[in-house]
């Protein structure tokens, strides 16, 4: 539901921005048919607001952990070398990079997990660390269930509302009473993200914990760190979630870390952008030329050239049916993901949400390139008018 909510305002505010241009009326009338055409999904019966509140450690200073000329990696192959990143109080950020780019072993660094070859780790005033990863199994105890578990650890005034909490973390009813020894791998993770929520922490670092959550809860959790007047470094796949939560961005990659200030979608129009300045021609050597009395009529208009109009109308011709092709996955995805049934098989609703965070992305470099070819197309036949 939450997912099609946040097409339905895509699709719209892209038909708000272009409903006036003649030249992009085809493209809005798409845009809204596709509306028409989609199936609503209802409501879910309980869309209550929910805010956790998350116990909190002391006030940090200004630095909360600092690199300085790091390397590190594993047997001896360094993953970083000659890091520095310095992470302030307050900050928020996504860590962002292909598969195997090191934004784990990063977070261990971080966390003070992971041996260093050279450089220091320092940790500021006050700090206080809580770590979550998809390998903390030893986190929990087999002979204990759900419920004492978190009740072990939560603050007195949280303990009224636990059962609302473990709720939001996909144990209700009689889940709570189940032992750790027969939980799944998935179930197994939500809790150990739950009881290091429930410990006072002024810095949290945290390793894909959206991973098996549903769409409900991860906005619940997102809500809830957005509220949290602690310090946070964080992996996800899931867009939504790391758009809504970042104002800093880390790209991992080739063993360095380069910062983006803003949020991911931030992030991505910076990208798109180096990527267009480095595709551009380079200009023309710029030279004095001979003055010369410009014909009658001449100067005041551009020879248009037809066969460039006709390559840039293929080009946006192309686009549109790619991005049609990928708003038709993505709804269907979109449908997928409001699927209690998705939810069962972890491994699926992975590679699902993967798929969908994919093709959104896509989608939005081929928007702004759609955008461009339309205004080099105007600007171009308006020149030769």
């Amino acid at each position: 539901y939450e997912a099609q909510q946040r097409e339905i305002a895509r699709i719209k505010a892209f038909a708000d921005k272009f409903r006036y241009k003649a030249t992009k009326a085809a493209q809005v009338q798409s845009r809204l048919k596709e509306l028409e055409r989609m199936e609503r999904i209802e409501i879910p019966p309980d869309t209550r607001p929910i805010r956790l509140r998350f116990p909190e450690g002391p006030r940090t200073g200004r630095n909360v952990l600092e690199l300085a000329r790091v390397s590190a990696g594993y047997g001896g192959e360094p993953v970083f070398r000659d890091l520095d990143f310095i992470l302030e109080k307050g900050d928020r950020v996504a860590l962002v990079g292909p598969n195997g780019a090191g934004k784990s072993t990063l977070m261990k660094i971080l966390a003070g997990r992971l041996p260093l070859s050279a450089g220091e780790r320092r940790e500021g005033h006050n700090v206080i660390v809580s770590y979550f990863s998809q390998d903390q199994d030893d986190l929990l105890s087999s002979t204990k269930t759900v419920w004492d578990e978190v009740y072990a650890v939560a603050p007195n005034h949280i303990v009224p509302e636990l059962r609302t909490l473990l709720g939001c973390f996909l144990f209700s009813g009689d889940s709570i009473e189940k032992p750790v020894s027969v939980l799944s791998g998935g179930e197994r993770s939500r809790l150990v993200l739950c009881k290091l929520l429930l410990s006072p922490a002024n810095c949290l670092l945290l390793d894909e914990p959206t991973n098996h959550l549903d769409i409900r809860s991860k906005d619940i959790l997102m809500d809830s760190l957005r509220d949290y007047g602690g310090t946070i470094v964080f992996v996800s796949h899931d867009r939504y979630f790391l758009d809504g939560l970042a104002n800093r961005v880390l790209e991992i990659g080739d063993g360095t870390a380069v910062a983006y200030l803003g949020n991911y979608e931030d992030y991505v129009r910076k990208k798109e952008a180096e990527l267009r300045a480095a595709e551009a021609p380079p200009p023309p050597a710029v030279s004095a030329p001979a003055r010369e009395t410009p014909a009658a009529g001449e100067g005041r208009k551009k020879k248009v050239n037809p066969i460039r109009i006709r390559k840039i109308r293929e080009e946006i011709k192309a686009l549109e049916g790619k991005i049609e092709l990928d708003e038709t996955r993505i709804a269907v995805l979109g449908r997928m993901l409001a699927s209690e049934e998705l939810y069962r098989d972890h491994q699926l609703f992975r590679a699902t949400m993967e798929e969908h965070n994919q093709l959104q992305a896509a989608l939005a470099i081929s928007m702004s390139d759609w955008e461009r070819l339309h205004a080099d197309l105007e600007a171009m036949q308006s020149s030769g008018a």
